[in-house]
């Protein structure tokens, strides 16, 4: 896979987190869109990478939904 499409997997899911009103999420919406664009605009693996593990921690801390 990809890195970018691994990194705009782990965004979704980030925007989805940080736009729920019961999840207590790191970042607003509005902070996830601008760090995945900032990442694909490098253009670089390995920034992309980075992002996409950062993100997939957070979104990986627990869900209060279940």
């Amino acid at each position: 896979m990809g890195a970018a499409k691994i990194l705009l997997r782990e965004g979704v899911a980030a925007l989805l987190n940080a736009s729920h009103p019961s999840v207590s999420y790191t970042r607003t919406a509005a902070e996830v869109l601008t760090a995945v664009d900032r990442a694909l605009v490098t253009g670089e693996r390995d920034p992309i990478l980075i992002l996409a593990g950062i993100l997939d921690a957070d979104n990986n801390r627990g869900c209060p939904l279940r």
